[in-house]
C-alpha cells in the first residue's frame, strides 16, 4: 500500500507492542524508523541494542550479524517485520511463530528456514572459499 502497509496509521491506536523491548536489524534506515515509530506509538520500546531484556529481534532475513547470533544465543525469537505489520493492523499481538526470520539461500529459492524449533553451534568453519 501506499503507507508501507501501515493502514490504520494514525487512527485507533492499539497497544500492541505493551511491555515488549524490540530491536531491529538489517533494515534501511527509512524504513527502521517507521518500524520503531509504530513500536514506540502502540505501546513498546525500542532497543538499539539487543540484551536479555529485549523480547524479539525484527528484521528482513536472518544472517550472519552481531545481533542474529547473540538472538539465537540468548533465546531471543526473530520474527519478519511484518509480523509489526501484521500486530497493527489485527489492532492486537499476532502469534510470532507466523512469522520466523527467513535467511536467503542461493541453493533452494529465494528463502529457506535457517532453524525449524533447532538451534545449532556450528565451529570450526570459517567464511573463506576454497
Amino acid at each position: 500500500s501506499a503507507n508501507g502497509g501501515w493502514e490504520n496509521e494514525g487512527k485507533h491506536r492499539v497497544a500492541c507492542f505493551t511491555g515488549l523491548r524490540i530491536c531491529i536489524t538489517g533494515i534501511e534506515a527509512t524504513e527502521r524508523e517507521r518500524l520503531v515509530e509504530q513500536i514506540q506509538c502502540h505501546g513498546g520500546t525500542h532497543s538499539p541494542s539487543l540484551d536479555r531484556t529485549t523480547a524479539f529481534l525484527v528484521g528482513l532475513h536472518l544472517d550472519h550479524s552481531d545481533k542474529c547470533n547473540a538472538a539465537l544465543r540468548l533465546g531471543i525469537p526473530m520474527v519478519h517485520a511484518d509480523w509489526l505489520v501484521a500486530c497493527v493492523r489485527k489492532k492486537g499481538f499476532e502469534q510470532p511463530e507466523a512469522y520466523p526470520l527467513l535467511r536467503r539461500d542461493r541453493d533452494s529459492g529465494p528463502e529457506s528456514c535457517l532453524f525449524e524449533n533447532q538451534c545449532f553451534f556450528l565451529v570450526g568453519f570459517t567464511d573463506q572459499e576454497a
